[in-house]
């Protein structure tokens, strides 16, 4: 990817407002020019100084800024190597500076020509070719090898984006918004993979209160950090906030905000400008744009879905994978849409949905102190807009190594969410899981308390099938309540006789004791799996009871290899024994 250095950023500054200066259509003569030598220097395979003296040379009818942010962005599409030499031209150099040592400073042409003879038939190689091959590996004297060639107008996109890059390398703050849900998404994606903070939220206010021209094509707005806060590492932290911009630029609709520092007037000081582009202005200003050929950024990704499998970080990743290990029946959905209350915007890593309840859960790395605060904040303004006043709608999974807050924003957190510290890469997925059954017990309480809830779904389980076989499972699904909540209120009615003749297989269906002798007695007439498969398939029942069923009924399978049709049942014990047994239903 190519960023412009600051010194061939060009752009012009007046009270307290920077724009950069963009190449145009008119701009293209130069671009092709500019092409043109490149092309011409590849096919004739040309050193490289001789190309830059030719390039040199257009400097003088244009601004030289822009022709060298032309050639800059050109010669990243080169590959530039020496000429194949049979000595490395490190070690020519060698020989002949020692020669040169033990004879003494060459002061004619003959004592030079002499020296080179000398290495020369040390070498046993031309001498001709021993000053060729002597400086054949610096910068000027490598030869052009391969040239990816682009148009006038996709050179002036990529300047265009370049000049923006190269002037947020200084940026010190940015907001930045785009249209669309998915376009969010990806977005936010690569904030978090490029390790840069950030905070969501809503921008009316904001631009009423600055009373600016430009409007973000969305009602939120992502605000990033820039290095100022981190004392260290502040090169790489720019270039971060660089590389976001492509995938700002692939949205439909997008607009940004920066703080850029420039030099000031005296002598090392400084000032901050601010730099406001958009989409709109973009189309207004006829200004081209190439996010797409950025090297690292491809077309595809315009379009990356929110269920794509590339996580953010590892840690994500881990926790996605083990959890899903568990089978909760919880709903693990990656980067939600936005939650936006009260002004307030926040979008969490993940959510967990059952029963129509949403767990949110945000894994938090390294924060800055003044991070940790507004997160925070954000977080308790949000909970008490949402009237999140119990614990457990929110999991929050923070790292010991890497908190840096004091330890009253931590119990400001434990007072509406839960805070699960992990240790590296261990997650204590356990601690988690038994978090979610207490959710899962409140709401079943819920359900259970609930008594127009549970007099429509004991009307629907005593009328359903003529209650024949009544699977706990599906009834679940129907109302979307718990498991427990429907074992208990099948447990009410069969305990109360209103569903007489029914029995209870394994805590998982209610079956009719007619259908139940039925099957016992057509399935004890079969010897092979398949053929009592059947028998239950007749009788209505559901594939996954098929097991269960059996159990109950007194049989084991016996598999004789991995082909089902040569499993076998087997009766291991009387009917009279069951009775004994009322732990089975």
């Amino acid at each position: 990817m190519v960023m412009l250095p600051t010194s061939l950023v060009r752009a012009r500054a007046r009270k307290g407002r920077i724009v950069p200066v963009f190449a145009s259509q008119d701009d293209e003569g130069l671009a092709s020019l500019i092409i043109d030598e490149f092309m011409k220097a590849y096919s004739s395979r040309e050193r490289k100084g001789i190309l830059i003296d030719r390039i040199r040379e257009l400097e003088y009818g244009s601004d030289y800024r822009l022709v060298r942010g032309f050639y800059t962005i050109l010669e990243r599409r080169c590959v530039f190597k020496r000429i194949d030499t049979p000595v490395h031209p490190i070690l020519l150099r060698r020989e002949v500076f020692k020669e040169s040592s033990r004879r003494g400073y060459a002061l004619t042409d003959g004592e030079r020509r002499s020296i080179m003879d000398e290495v020369a038939s040390r070498l046993k190689i031309d001498r001709a070719l021993v000053e060729e091959m002597m400086w054949s590996d610096l910068e000027e004297n490598l030869i052009m090898q391969e040239f990816r060639p682009i148009s006038p107008e996709e050179l002036v996109g990529e300047y265009n984006l370049a000049l923006i890059q190269g002037m947020l390398l200084n940026c010190t703050r940015m907001e930045c918004s785009v249209s669309q849900g998915i376009e969010w998404k990806v977005l936010l994606r690569d904030v978090k993979r490029l390790g840069l903070m950030y905070m969501l939220d809503e921008h009316r206010s904001m631009v009423d209160k600055h009373k600016h021209e430009h409007h973000p094509p969305s009602s939120i707005v992502c605000m990033i950090d820039g290095p100022a806060s981190i004392f260290k590492l502040t090169d790489r932290y720019g270039v971060a906030m660089a590389r976001l911009l492509p995938t700002l630029l692939k949205a439909g609709e997008w607009w940004f905000r920066a703080w850029i520092v420039r030099k000031g007037m005296g002598v090392g000081s400084r000032r901050v400008y601010e730099l406001e582009f958009s989409s709109k202005d973009a189309r207004e200003m006829g200004i081209a744009l190439m996010p797409s050929r950025i090297e690292g950024y491809t077309d595809e990704e315009k379009e990356l879905p929110s269920t794509s499998k590339v996580y953010d970080s590892s840690i994500e990743e881990r926790f996605a994978t083990l959890f899903n290990q568990y089978g909760t029946g919880w709903r693990l959905v990656r980067e939600p849409e936005p939650i936006v209350v009260s002004g307030q915007a926040f979008i969490p890593d993940f959510v967990l949905e059952k029963y129509g309840k949403k767990i949110y859960v945000e894994i938090v790395g390294f924060w800055t102190k003044d991070y940790i605060e507004r997160k925070v904040q954000k977080l308790i303004q949000m909970n008490k807009s949402r009237g999140m006043d119990k614990d457990g709608e929110m999991i929050l999974l923070v790292n010991k190594e890497l908190v840096c807050s004091e330890p009253i924003h931590m119990e400001h957190l434990s007072r509406f969410a839960r805070l699960v510290m992990y240790d590296g890469k261990k997650i204590p997925m356990k601690q988690i899981i038994a978090h979610l059954k207490s959710i899962e017990d409140e709401i079943t309480a819920e359900h259970v308390s609930d008594d127009a809830l549970m007099n429509d779904v004991k009307e629907y389980i005593k009328g359903l099938n003529h209650g024949r076989i009544i699977s706990i499972k599906k009834v679940a699904e129907r109302f979307n309540i718990t498991y427990d909540a429907v074992l208990s209120i099948i447990t009410s009615i069969v305990e109360s006789g209103e569903l007489p003749n029914h029995e209870m297989v394994m805590n998982e269906f209610l079956i009719a004791r007619d259908v139940l002798e039925g099957i016992k007695r057509d399935v004890g007439i079969h010897e092979r799996l398949v053929d009592a498969c059947k028998v239950m398939e007749g009788y209505g029942v559901p594939e996954e009871y098929y097991t269960s069923l059996l159990s109950i009924l007194g049989y084991t399978i016996v598999w004789r290899d991995i082909d089902i049709n040569n499993a076998v049942i087997v009766k291991v014990y009387d009917d009279k024994d069951k009775d004994k047994d009322d732990s089975s239903l």
